[in-house]
């Protein structure tokens, strides 16, 4: 579980953006759609491809990288997701889009994805599952939310800690801290994931990079 600092920092990061978003919602249906996503992998290189497309003139991105709509926030409503996002203006030629790592490990976000953006682009960025899941293991520690100090101890809690019915997800709103930040090893099966994402969305939707050419070539990946 997380510590309480952690808990506190989160909960005044939420209480900002749901206020943020309550003057927004009145303008929800003024504003563009996503056009694209990047749904993972954590600790893949999400965010250094989100700040580098929002600079690329044509492209606007929302005011928040990880809305998190399509796993932990869809209760919300896509009104709460769209003020996310920013004004439709005269000149149509610009798209938006979002990142939100945990898209891909979710097991309801591919299905509720579909359901309200069938025509979404979709990136994944795959990295190396032994680095992904150590990299994943160190932000735990030093967000304070991993008490294990030993990763070979957490891969062996793995199981234990994940041990939690799919059925459960189905409900919108609910959500796992476990799920979320003790899946190290979990979220490197990368098969099992994109199976599922490939049951809703046509391949060629789904652009999927190597993290390793990402960081070793970014222009070229561009």
């Amino acid at each position: 579980m997380p510590s309480s600092t952690s808990k506190l920092r989160r909960l005044l990061r939420t209480k900002f953006h749901d206020l943020k978003i309550v003057s927004r919602k009145l303008s929800a249906t003024k504003r563009k759609q996503p056009a694209f996503f990047v749904i993972g992998v954590q600790k893949g290189g999400t965010s250094t491809l989100f700040n580098l497309l929002k600079k690329h003139p044509r492209i606007k991105v929302p005011f928040r990288k990880e809305i998190h709509y399509f796993d932990n926030n869809y209760h919300k409503g896509k009104k709460w997701y769209l003020a996310h996002f920013p004004v439709a203006e005269e000149d149509p030629v610009f798209i938006t889009g979002e990142a939100s790592p945990y898209y891909i490990f979710h097991p309801m976000a591919a299905q509720r994805m579909k359901q309200d953006f069938p025509e979404a682009k979709i990136i994944v960025l795959l990295r190396d599952p032994v680095s992904r899941a150590y990299s994943h293991f160190q932000m735990e520690r030093q967000r304070g939310d991993e008490p294990e100090p030993d990763f070979l101890r957490a891969l062996e809690m793995e199981q234990k800690r994940l041990d939690i019915p799919e059925s459960a997800f189905e409900k919108p709103g609910f959500r796992s801290f476990n799920h979320q930040h003790f899946s190290y090893l979990s979220r490197g099966l990368y098969a099992r994931q994109l199976e599922r994402w490939f049951r809703y969305f046509n391949r060629e939707q789904m652009h999927i990079i190597s993290s390793e050419d990402f960081f070793k070539q970014p222009a070229e990946t561009l």
